[in-house]
């Protein structure tokens, strides 16, 4: 078999180009996010950052197995992670163990952007939340609510930023028999 400089050139220029995104030189090799043998994480959710990095928020469990609480992780572009170990809490208020989801995504100056609902007033509410690339809030730190009605009951929180940058959140508010879509204009 014949090997043209051609051939041995592809081949270098695909090798090279693996190594240059893999964050492990052994790709086979998974980055841990949360403690190993951790019990009570789940719903991870992942979002490309504007500077090459990328977000990683879920479910855990681990304060108080009777809540559930939402914490966030930001891997710089090398792949290291700029938040403490195990990441940072957004969300320490009452949800209990089961959730009706939350989303992530990222503003178009890299901030990460989450919605999530808790009963800290006793009712599902939603919450926004915007975190910049070095873990500090850039909104409230309690969050935002956007649900305006205090009874309503809100599920299933989706974020969108728009191409003009303008945060835009769909939700479900349920009082008794009545479901409703709503969503809200953040910025």
């Amino acid at each position: 078999m014949r090997f043209s400089f051609k051939t041995l050139f592809a081949v270098s220029a695909l090798l090279s180009g693996v190594s240059a995104w893999a964050w492990n030189t052994n790709v086979s090799e998974n980055t841990l996010v949360c403690p190993k043998g951790a019990e009570s994480h789940d719903l991870a959710q992942c979002v490309a950052a504007p500077q090459g990095g990328v977000y990683v928020s879920w479910i855990s469990w681990d304060l108080d197995k009777s809540f559930a609480y939402l914490k966030l992780q930001y891997y710089d572009a090398a792949g290291r992670n700029v938040f403490p170990d195990g990441g940072i809490y957004v969300c320490r208020e009452p949800t209990p163990t089961w959730s009706s989801g939350y989303d992530l995504d990222v503003t178009p100056d890299g901030n990460a952007l989450l919605v999530y609902n808790d009963k800290r007033n006793g009712v599902w509410q939603a919450y926004a939340y915007c975190i910049d690339p070095t873990g500090e809030s850039v909104w409230k730190e309690e969050g935002v609510s956007f649900n305006v009605a205090e009874d309503d009951t809100c599920f299933n929180p989706k974020l969108c930023v728009t191409n003009s940058g303008n945060v835009v959140v769909g939700f479900q508010t349920i009082v008794g028999s009545r479901s409703d879509i709503k969503i809200f204009k953040l910025k």
